[in-house]
């Protein structure tokens, strides 16, 4: 969790002119938000509404790119 943090805040600000670095970060930072919520809520249905909600912002930030 700590590379991808250190990824997201140094590297991926770098490639975001280009189509896979704005994917990079996208997904890159719904990682980071699973993962932090898988390490501290006990609740599986509140885990799940998570990991859907970040999978769902993901999916829809693939609308913004251009290929």
């Amino acid at each position: 969790m700590l590379v991808l943090l250190v990824g997201e805040i140094f590297i991926i600000p770098l490639a975001e002119f280009a189509t896979w670095g704005r994917f990079a970060a996208r997904a890159i930072f719904s990682l980071i938000i699973i993962s932090g919520v898988i390490a501290t809520v006990r609740n599986r249905r509140i885990v799940v509404l998570a990991i859907l909600l970040a999978l769902g912002s993901l999916f829809v930030g693939w609308e913004g790119l251009e290929l």
